[in-house]
């Protein structure tokens, strides 16, 4: 019998009666500490327990004796398997420490952030759950998701993937943007009480002062210095996406694309490996240019599938990523991935894109049922999930979920009570499932997806949507003041973003550092639109000549598809005020989204079918109260937002909230823009004469009221001071 078939009859027969059951790590490992017999078996490296109560742990499973497992491998040189040196754990928090008045920084965060902070990934081990999202934000559960207790990180970062070996032991995993250069850099941090406390991973200061740790500045060609044998220490690695753990020491992680180099190489690998438990990691050997993976699943750290951007996709097999889809000339991207032990998997990204295999990712081929060719043009995949025969796919809107119960032969839709995106699903068991996304949102199904109920987050929607044209000209300073300060809950989307031409190195850090901006000024999420996004050409084009190329891309229907991907993001976040934000004087996409607003929202509030859905699939009608667009710097108005503007519940100004966010964006935008913005009404059909005046404030004389489902509740930082 082999050394895989030994430890998994082992594993099936010993393990529940150990431990009580065992479920993934990130969706595809075990949940226990015999994961770290199985892999060392598998992988033939020595055994690393935590501590005494893991030795019993693998004693039980081993049938008392785990020597035989420590015994080194024969086949090469060995790395260093050192578990990370320990540096002071730091305990989950509910609320900032402010500094005191006038402090120049984020927007502190406090209960009602993190009640509506954006969530990113689920881990669990039997019926112990773990999420962690936007600003930190860690929530975790003992009741299979039934209840959650909500803390976060003393460091405001990004966290994009957590992973648990036990209930005990895990690791989280995110970016936080580097001050000098405005780059996101990797946050690695390890666990061994079940996230009472977190201790961060990081090279002994020693070590720190021989490697040049400094990630490249935008557009530099300077690579980051590697260590031996092509290794980069964690604190030069750039934001993870995507983080696995198969023991104590090995793990894989996704990053950032193109925010590091190694020399020699055609372009900056994404995918990376670790033997000293985050330390120092290694890039994956790659067949071709390294693709811009962003997203990946793995079932053990020599096997797993990887995709992202431009609908790449590629194989892992041992210590190589082998391409077998290579980037294509499209903003569409893949957002989702799931491997199953049986080496069945699913793929889904933009435009309603599935594709499965049955050879861990060797070949692709369609689902074998095709999905209804109208959600095409309404629906972006975010995350699959598969267990057994039944597959689960879900993603922007977020009002309902694709299920197939027979291996994607056939699907239906499944509605959700939110309509918010969804950024993630996990299989807790073969019945009990978790969905996560955006406003905070937890779904909870106990019927392998064919049903749902919203534990958290229930109702919440944005009370203001922000249209930008160019990501570094988010209107920062209006922000601050309506959600940081006022606690209006708000959303950016960049309807026609620059592709393959940006300050920023790749959509994926775009879109990264957008939304760590957002949130960082009080708002809630951001996201790009691939539907209309621009070549380097297109970005000089006039207005008639980029309608023109846009009719072409979407085979003449234009004049359907372009206001009603407005009308979905309507429909899906539920503003009561859209902002159309100008990147400057002359911004043509600014132009085209003044001319089509009105029909646009027209379209969101009537209850007929639009481009060719109806019913629950082209979700609930809703009428938007107030359109502005920001003018020209000539132009004044009485709705202003300025650098100045004195926010008296925060205890400091926009300015220097906004000028501590700016950059993470890079911001290119003229002076002018950043340090004061004037806005007028754009007539709505639905007007009543008064309504288009500009008010002095973007959310006063509404006709509708906003109430807790689009405002935190707000308190004074000091209230004996006001």
């Amino acid at each position: 019998m082999t050394p895989l078939a030994v430890g998994r009859v082992i594993l099936e027969s010993q393990c529940s009666a150990a431990i009580g059951g065992f479920d993934g790590c990130c969706r595809q490992t075990f949940c226990c500490t015999a994961l770290w017999f199985l892999c060392c078996i598998v992988l033939s490296q020595p055994l690393h327990p935590a501590n005494a109560d893991d030795s019993r742990v693998l004693q039980a499973v081993s049938g008392g004796d785990v020597s035989q497992f420590n015994q080194p491998s024969q086949a090469g040189p060995q790395r260093s398997r050192e578990v990370p040196p320990v540096t002071p754990a730091m305990r989950c928090i509910t609320n900032d420490e402010v500094r005191g008045p006038f402090y120049a920084g984020s927007v502190p965060r406090n209960p009602a952030i993190i009640r509506d902070a954006q969530l990113n990934d689920i881990a669990t081990v039997g019926r112990f759950c773990w999420i962690v999202g936007e600003r930190g934000v860690v929530l975790s559960s003992e009741d299979a998701g039934q209840t959650w207790i909500e803390q976060m990180l003393p460091v405001d970062c990004s966290l994009k993937s957590v992973c648990f070996l036990t209930n005990q032991i895990g690791w989280i995993a995110g970016m936080e943007p580097v001050v000098a250069t405005g780059q996101q850099q990797a946050i690695l941090l390890m666990t061994r009480d079940g996230g009472a406390s977190w201790t961060r991973i990081q090279n002994a200061p020693s070590a720190r002062n021989s490697v040049d740790f400094n990630v490249p500045a935008i557009g530099s060609t300077t690579s980051i210095s590697p260590i031996a044998d092509r290794e980069i220490p964690i604190e030069a690695l750039p934001g993870i996406l995507h983080l696995q753990y198969f023991g104590l020491t090995d793990a894989v992680a996704i990053t950032l694309p193109e925010s590091a180099s190694i020399p020699g190489d055609a372009a900056s690998p994404t995918a990376f490996r670790t033997a000293d438990g985050g330390l120092t990691w290694r890039p994956l050997d790659h067949d071709q240019s390294a693709g811009r993976w962003t997203t990946a699943d793995f079932i053990s750290a020599d096997e797993g599938i990887a995709a992202g951007e431009q609908r790449a996709y590629a194989s892992i097999v041992s210590t190589r990523a082998v391409t077998t889809g290579p980037p294509l000339p499209t903003a569409q991207a893949i957002h989702g991935t799931s491997l199953n032990n049986d080496l069945s998997g699913w793929m889904a990204g933009d435009g309603a894109w599935l594709l499965h295999t049955d050879n861990a990712g060797i070949t692709w081929t369609p689902a074998p049922g095709r999905l209804p060719p109208e959600l095409i043009n309404l629906l972006d995949f975010q995350t699959v999930a598969h267990r057994g025969s039944v597959v689960l796919a879900a993603g922007a809107p977020g009002h309902f979920i694709v299920r197939s119960a027979d291996a994607g032969q056939t699907w239906q839709t499944v509605t959700l009570s939110t309509t918010a995106p969804v950024r993630s699903l996990h299989f807790i068991d073969e019945q009990t499932v978790l969905a996560v996304g955006a406003l905070g949102a937890i779904h909870l199904s106990t019927d392998a997806g064919a049903t749902w109920r919203t534990v958290r987050g229930e109702g919440l929607r944005t009370a203001c949507l922000v249209m930008v044209t160019s990501t570094e000209s988010l209107p920062l300073s209006l922000l601050a003041e309506t959600s940081g300060e006022q606690g209006f809950r708000s959303v950016a989307v960049s309807l026609a973003p620059q592709f393959l031409e940006s300050r920023f190195r790749s959509q994926t850090e775009e879109a990264s550092a957008g939304r760590q901006a957002m949130s960082r000024v009080g708002g809630n999420a951001f996201s790009s639109d691939w539907m209309f996004a621009r070549d380097p050409q297109q970005a000089t084009y006039s207005v008639s000549q980029l309608l023109a190329a846009w009719n072409t891309r979407t085979e003449g229907q234009l004049r359907e598809l372009l206001p009603w991907r407005i009308a979905r993001q309507i429909r899906m976040w539920r503003p009561a005020v859209i902002v159309v934000q100008r990147s400057g004087e002359q911004d043509v996409v600014a132009e085209i989204l003044t001319q089509v607003l009105p029909a646009a929202v027209r379209m969101a509030a009537q209850p007929d079918s639009v481009a060719g859905l109806s019913g629950s699939l082209a979700g609930q009608p809703w009428q938007v109260s107030r359109v502005v667009v920001s003018t020209s710097s000539d132009v004044a108005t009485p709705l202003r937002f300025t650098s100045q503007t004195l926010l008296n519940r925060l205890a400091t100004t926009t300015g220097l909230i906004a000028g501590a966010v700016e950059e993470i964006l890079m911001s290119a935008a003229p002076a002018d823009l950043r340090q004061e913005n004037h806005y007028h009404v754009l007539p709505l059909e639905s007007d009543q004469p008064e309504d288009s005046a500009t008010p002095p404030g973007l959310m006063v004389r509404l006709r509708t009221t906003i109430g807790a489902d689009a405002r935190r509740s707000v308190v004074p930082l000091f209230p004996e001071q006001l």
